[in-house]
């Protein structure tokens, strides 16, 4: 079966990339299954692993009698159908079957041992790469690490109780395309591709954190299919634990292996049956998921559209990045008087990364490269020195270092002293930029950002607002920073937009392309820090006006906004701000919880309306926009970063304990920050925390796809669908959900 191995390979690109921590990004873990239906994924899914991608039935049947379901979209039997009893088949792989047909009293499952082990050797091998390396077989590296370190590991058949253990192990190939070759011509050779298929993505899901982790090494978005070789391996030696177990078997009792073999021939001749079956059972589950969301889409109304208005010039113009968190502060601040917000994507369209002494990093989608990178100019020492001490305090042992390293005066400031932004989120310096040899794309990139906003004119004083999340003691701050910035604060892309659309060599440039800024229009940098929602400056100090503007939104916000219980129980900034230093807070926001909405419309179709920060609004003009192309890339970048934000928190909801990331206070960095595990074992984590999601009492995020609401023709919004072919896939196969916003402010939603 010679190409049993082009299976492993199509079940490797399988698997979403799982950023490092310090570039933490949400992601859709199913994202390389969006060419399917969700329901079939998620039968899928629930087959190979018993992970959930939808609610269980008691969740939908306690919201169908607190009439939270539209229940015109629900069958006349629903109760009846979500009080049945569920057993459903599971496919079940080489260790779980031992596990089951074994007595081990006092004795650690295999299933168990198996991920721990290998678990464990990817840390070494992430976190001390040089030791293993094979000049020889430069691409199996990982396989043959992990066959030297099991074959020397005596502890393992001491733990199990096996001492022959260790000789099976010995008689594995060297080689890891040798090892697939193997077990296809011998163990494997006599089931279908069908059985074999679900097979390898099982054992790949049982190590899902470090097949995750190892698919983002080599990243590149241009070509995401081409970076599998690192998973191959480890899908190879979690297949290499179960072919041990198959022979240990076989030697070791005739009854265990019959069995085994019984069972194992069982589940892989009737897979596929199997997974139609579960396919049924979950039938009901989306239809009550479909009519879970559309009974909350019910209770926001978007505004008619109004006649043609000439508009007075704003004397404030800010635009928000699009994260939910931003929507409050936006409606408190379009009550004011010549103050107007805008929406925008918060990495504003510029290709950039950012250099600096500790590396380098992106500013932008983790689906797009950086095409222009930048670096701070004259950075100061103090600044210089927070970094590093914050990079000290990110290591697995943390403050324990810190104090032995720094001393134990220096140790002590670390709890008193920390600033209220990180040190390039500062204004003491201009970012260096070679803006003569980039000048065309940055010109195309800003004209592109200014065009999508729909802009008619420009105010007097114009604030770029990035977001950041600075808080403590958070292996997982960088998903609460900008999606759209590579997990960082937005704070460098506003820094730029401002520096480059304040020179007047860049506005001449512009005027060509037909975009007027008038010579009195002035360029600010803020960001919004989000555990406080303060708007702080970073190009300089604020006008008063734009100031004063700022403040009475923030304290607006902070005055109706339910943020995590304070050791006070009020919103008073002080109380807030303390939350930001306190090293035992584990929720210090919520984040991007309960996002729900994504609003590509004029502002002046959501401005009455409170959205409840669940909605990403960016503003979009369809009569700007005659071929649909600003809006095929609006649903190209932030479109599908908002799909992967709520595919994250959503599958952290529906299956905490296997796409969440357990208990943040169990949480321990692992081997360069490449993750975290729960505890000291176990697989690499993913997906958010439960103090992310659920308060205690109740669910903080109401599990819901992403609604995505668009002002614009029937014939554009094709167009655009057309003309994204990331996109276009998510809305067919129901993955998230599209509706036309018409001019009485209806919804129609879109079927493909």
């Amino acid at each position: 079966m010679s190409e049993f191995i082009q299976l492993a390979r199509q079940q490797c690109a399988r698997v979403a990339p799982m950023w490092p921590l310090a570039e933490s990004i949400a992601v859709n873990p199913c994202w390389f299954f969006t060419d399917q239906p969700v329901e079939r994924v998620s039968a899928i899914w629930k087959y190979v692993s018993d992970i959930d991608l939808v609610m269980d039935r008691a969740f939908y049947r306690q919201q169908l009698h607190q009439g939270k379901l539209d229940d015109t979209l629900l069958p006349t039997d629903a109760i009846k159908q979500l009080s049945e009893p569920q057993r459903l088949p599971r496919w079940f792989n080489v260790t779980d079957i031992v596990d089951q047909l074994q007595t081990r009293q006092r004795k650690m499952l295999w299933q168990d041992e198996v991920v721990l082990q290998i678990s464990q050797f990817c840390g070494l091998h992430t976190e001390f790469p040089e030791r293993f390396v094979d000049e020889s077989q430069p691409d199996n590296g990982l396989y043959l690490g992990w066959l030297t370190v099991v074959r020397e590991d005596k502890g393992i058949a001491t733990l199990m109780g096996e001492r022959q253990l260790p000789h099976y192990f010995d008689g594995l190939p060297d080689d890891i395309t040798e090892l697939y070759q193997v077990l296809a011509d011998d163990w494997l050779q006599h089931y279908s591709e069908d059985a074999l298929n679900y097979y390898l993505f099982a054992l790949l899901i049982d190590v899902l954190g470090w097949s995750s982790a190892l698919r983002y090494r080599d990243w590149d978005p241009s070509t995401p299919q081409n970076n599998i070789e690192p998973v191959l391996s480890l899908l190879g030696i979690r297949l290499a634990w179960d072919y041990v177990l198959w022979q240990w078997a076989k030697d070791t009792s005739s009854d265990l292996f019959n069995r085994l073999s019984q069972r194992f021939a069982q589940q892989a001749a009737r897979c596929q049956r199997d997974c139609a079956r579960v396919e049924q059972s979950q039938r009901i589950h989306w239809q009550c998921q479909r009519a879970y969301e559309r009974e909350q889409l019910q209770g926001y109304r978007l505004a008619p559209k109004v006649g043609s208005v000439v508009e007075e010039r704003p004397t404030v113009q800010a635009a928000f990045c699009i994260d939910v968190r931003s929507e409050p502060l936006r409606r408190a601040l379009d009550t004011q008087s010549g103050i107007k917000s805008l929406g925008v994507a918060g990495f504003f369209g510029l290709p950039i990364g950012f250099k600096s002494q500790q590396g380098k990093r992106p500013q932008l989608p983790g689906l797009l490269n950086p095409q222009i990178w930048v670096s701070e100019k004259d950075v100061a020492l103090p600044g210089a020195t927070i970094t590093a001490i914050g990079e000290l305090l990110d290591t697995p042992t943390s403050s324990l270092n810190a104090v032995e390293v720094l001393g134990l005066a220096k140790g002590i400031g670390l709890f008193t002293a920390h600033g209220e932004v990180e040190s390039t989120d500062t204004a003491l310096a201009q970012l260096d930029i070679d803006v003569a040899q980039v000048k065309t794309p940055l010109v195309e990139a800003l004209a592109g950002t200014l065009t999508s906003l729909g802009l008619t004119q420009f105010g007097e004083h114009f604030v770029w607002v990035g977001h950041s999340s600075h808080h403590e003691n958070n292996p997982q701050r960088a998903a609460m920073n900008c999606g759209a910035c590579g997990g960082q604060s937005g704070a460098i892309n506003a820094r730029l937009m401002c520096q480059l659309l304040n020179q007047a060599d860049i506005r001449s440039a512009l005027a060509e392309r037909g975009i007027e800024i008038p010579a009195d229009t002035q360029f600010y940098a803020g960001l919004h820090e989000t555990v406080t929602d303060r708007i702080l400056p970073l190009s300089g100090e604020f006008p008063d006006v734009v100031k004063n503007a700022f403040e009475r939104a923030s304290e607006t916000v902070r005055e109706h906004k339910q943020y995590p219980q304070t050791r006070s129980g009020l919103n008073r900034l002080a109380d807030l701000f303390k939350k930001t230093r306190d090293w035992a807070e584990v929720r210090p926001e919520w984040g991007l919880a309960d996002n729900f909405m994504m609003v590509l419309a004029p502002r002046a179709r959501s401005a009455e309306i409170d959205l409840g920060g669940r909605a990403f609004l960016h503003d979009y003009d369809a009569q700007q926009d005659p071929d649909a192309s600003i809006l095929a890339a609006l649903i190209s970048a932030p479109g599908v970063v908002a799909h992967w934000i709520n595919w994250q928190y959503f599958t952290s909801v529906t299956a905490p304990t296997r796409l969440g990331s357990g208990n943040k206070l169990l949480h321990n960095r692992v081997a360069q920050n490449v993750g975290v595990f729960e505890g000291n074992s176990g697989d690499l984590r993913i997906g958010l925390s439960l103090q992310s999601v659920w308060d205690g009492e109740q669910w903080r995020h109401r599990p819901c796809r992403l609604q995505v609401i668009i002002d614009a023709s029937d014939e554009q919004i094709n167009q655009a669908l057309d003309a994204s072919p990331s996109f276009k896939p998510l809305v067919k196969n129901r993955w998230l959900y599209v509706y036309r916003l018409d001019e009485e402010g209806q919804l129609t939603e879109l079927t493909l």
